[in-house]
């Protein structure tokens, strides 16, 4: 009777332990809470972007390729755990690039891009692709003592709240670079006349990119864009110029890929309508060549967001031109424009650019810190004049930081990356220093001390056995 008793409560605790686990996993993922014990903040969803994601109305797809063995990936991991319980819209895939081949296949082939190291946001058949660059703030100041740059804050909540803001849009940002007058064409994959790659990381960053004669530009206003022009070389006709500056002042954003020998009517036009002087010249610096007097090393920037993630990293230019700011009179309003690329103060603008050989003549070449693209705001457009095009090409793209500077001019030019305000988490690394006398201590309890303990009690259990 005792033995059936005792299996009897043996069952029934069997019983009520497994219906209440039942009722604790139930409670849990019907109220679900996560707390962050790291001090950091690493891992809380902002109420701004839980308020956003609840007034979402359409599928929202993120894919996470980042290796198990990246610190970022177990970061993104909780991160968006409250994401997906922020809105049912939100549909969330890790896919280890090392070892899910047949999955980055498929993502590499739908999206043209390799999913490694970044994540990709898809909504309403349009994507962003975010890389780790975006994710990561770096500090660089260690690089001034020789040392590789450290992380120091996490962007993760930002870049992606930024991407779904975007791609929910009824609308993607619009560019439009205009042909018809010997620019570099966006379609060509020619190494050094070709913008095909640069193109591409637009697309990927979910802009609508197209090619247009200026005159086929409606004027639409409810449909503002971003209109390029890449290295012009021949006249534009006055009505061309006229419709540009109506599409500047009906809110059109601008950006000049300029070079040596471009056209005159746009640095006419530049000069006029944008107060940005684009020389004709080409600039050569001894300090910062690199292989030949006009191939350069930029690695000057002004404060700005464009320049904020090439501090610390350079550009290569190739036969580069100075722009510079014309003096604004009173006359002169809505105009706030500023430099962002400088040369050394070495470098010289040299007139005689078609030239082989370069020097400088005081009497005729302007010396100093030449710069070499300025940007603002003229009324209510964005505007970006850049020195060089070659940069941008198929064969330069990649080289040091030029695409970084692509993708970061755009996308302030465009104004359309709807920054949420959200500020970068500090990254803290804790560090735990112990004086010598402390530490030796420890060791030895860990190696000593700990099997000696154990050694002890195992002892007293076996006295205390053959006493009972």
């Amino acid at each position: 009777m005792k033995a059936f008793l005792a299996r009897f409560v043996l069952l029934g605790s069997i019983v009520m332990l497994a219906v209440s686990l039942v009722g604790i996993n139930i409670l849990v993922y019907r109220h679900n809470r996560q707390w962050d014990f790291s001090g950091q903040d690493i891992y809380r969803v902002s109420e701004r972007t839980k308020n956003i994601l609840k007034e979402l109305k359409e599928d929202v797809y993120i894919y996470v390729c980042f290796s198990p063995a990246l610190r970022v990936r177990d970061w993104l991991k909780t991160l968006l755990q409250g994401y997906r319980e922020a809105s049912s819209y939100v549909h969330i895939e890790f896919v280890d690039p090392e070892r899910d081949v047949s999955r980055v296949k498929e993502l590499a082939l739908k999206y043209s891009v390799n999913p490694t190291n970044l994540i990709i946001v898809e909504s309403k058949g349009r994507h962003k692709v975010i890389d780790e660059n975006k994710l990561i703030e770096m500090d660089y100041s260690p690089v001034m003592k020789g040392q590789p740059p450290v992380p120091s804050g996490f962007n993760g909540e930002e870049a992606i709240t930024s991407a779904i803001i975007s791609l929910t849009q009824t609308q993607a940002p619009r560019i439009v670079f205009v042909k018809g007058h010997k620019e570099l064409s966006i379609n060509s994959m020619a190494p050094g006349k070709g913008l095909s790659e640069a193109v591409g990381l637009l697309k990927q960053d979910g802009y609508e990119v197209s090619e247009s004669t200026v005159l086929q530009i409606p004027l639409d206003s409810e449909k503002e864009g971003v209109l390029v022009l890449s290295s012009p070389k021949l006249s534009f006709l006055d009505e061309e110029l006229e419709r540009m500056t109506k599409l500047l002042e009906a809110g059109w954003g601008v950006v000049i890929l300029a070079d040596p020998g471009m056209s005159e009517d746009i640095r006419d036009w530049a000069s006029e309508h944008l107060k940005v002087r684009i020389g004709d010249d080409v600039v050569v610096d001894p300090e910062l060549n690199v292989m030949s007097p006009v191939v350069l090393f930029v690695n000057y920037y002004g404060l700005h967001q464009i320049t904020k993630p090439l501090i610390g990293s350079a550009l290569l230019f190739t036969q580069a031109c100075s722009v510079r700011l014309q003096k604004l009179t009173e006359a002169d309003k809505g105009y706030d424009l500023e430099p962002i690329l400088f040369t050394s103060s070495s470098a010289w603008a040299e007139k005689e650019w078609r030239s082989t050989r370069y020097s400088y003549d005081k009497d005729v070449d302007e010396k100093g810190r030449i710069p070499l693209a300025a940007c603002g705001n003229v009324s209510k457009s964005r505007i970006v004049v850049v020195g060089d095009s070659d940069f941008a090409t198929n064969v330069a793209i990649d080289n040091l930081n030029n695409r970084s500077f692509w993708v970061s001019l755009f996308a302030w030019v465009v104004n359309k990356e709807e920054k949420i305000g959200i500020a970068p988490v500090p990254i803290k690394t804790l560090r735990l220093n112990m004086p010598a006398r402390e530490l030796r201590i420890v060791s030895l309890w860990s190696i000593a001390g700990l099997p000696l303990l154990v050694l002890a009690l195992g002892i007293i259990f076996v006295w205390l056995r053959r006493r009972i």
